[in-house]
């Protein structure tokens, strides 16, 4: 699989298991635990593709938010895609460290 393939893997991976966190809230992604699929993934993802200079941490009494911009590019078309990849820890999710979320940059 070349790289960028397996960049826009992940992106489809957390996107199509993404899902409201809470009931009363408008939190959105995917429920994960430090070690599983999601979460290597994720790494991976921002290690690998992330703009350096763009990570951004925030900590709050609920849990941590970190955010970074990641940049793909299509190899069949050479457009640069662009995605802000959040990862949220929490203790307010019955057997789950956090989640993550993408949202797509126009």
């Amino acid at each position: 699989m070349s790289v960028y393939k397996e960049g826009y893997y992940a992106i489809r991976l957390i996107t199509s298991n993404t899902r409201q966190i809470f009931p009363n809230a408008c939190d959105y992604g995917v429920p994960t635990r430090k070690g599983d699929q999601i979460w290597k993934i994720t790494k991976r993802l921002v290690d690998w593709y992330g703009v350096k200079g763009t990570r951004r941490e925030s900590k709050y009494i609920t849990g941590t938010t970190v955010s970074q911009i990641v940049e793909l590019m299509s190899e069949s078309t050479g457009r640069v895609d662009r995605f802000k990849v959040t990862y949220v820890t929490t203790h307010d999710i019955r057997d789950y460290d956090g989640y993550v979320e993408v949202e797509v940059i126009v």
